[in-house]
């Protein structure tokens, strides 16, 4: 679950639960996109929870830290239209843009209104969603997003 608290200068700040993050998820890093490398989780201790990461391309000079530490710097990326049509998926699925996010929709397995299997925000989600249904990853070009790579 990502929660939003008060950074150490005093500006809201998002923290990303290690456990909802998997191996080559994107984040956000100090205004540069960043894919997961390592985590290791500690049900016992969230001081011991690390999440190791290094910028898109590379797979060298990664950075670790626990969680509560990078809250500042590490922030989850928002999708948009535009990154869903860069995609390109072809996975059966429908997506519907809404005020906070998108409405993943099954039309081909659910035949009812109520055809809403997901509903998310940021690319990582995506990326999590799309691992669990079609049990492969989801390789995201860094090109497509509208940041410094």
């Amino acid at each position: 679950m990502i929660e939003t608290t008060i950074s150490k200068t005093g500006e809201p700040a998002v923290i990303i639960e290690p456990a909802e993050l998997m191996i080559g998820n994107i984040l956000e890093y100090k205004g540069k996109l960043v894919h997961v490398t390592s985590l290791s989780l500690d049900i016992d201790d969230e001081y011991q929870e690390l999440i190791g990461f290094c910028e898109c391309g590379k797979d060298t000079d990664e950075i670790c830290d626990w969680n509560r530490a990078l809250c500042d710097g590490l922030k989850p990326v928002k999708l948009t239209t535009n990154i869903f049509t860069n995609l390109n998926l072809d996975w059966g699925f429908q997506y519907e843009q809404k005020k906070d996010g998108f409405s993943i929709q099954a039309n081909q397995y659910i035949r009812d209104e109520h055809n809403e299997i997901a509903f998310i925000t940021y690319i990582h989600e995506l990326q999590n969603l799309y691992r669990s249904l079609e049990l492969k990853r989801l390789i995201i070009d860094p090109s497509i997003f509208d940041m410094p790579k």
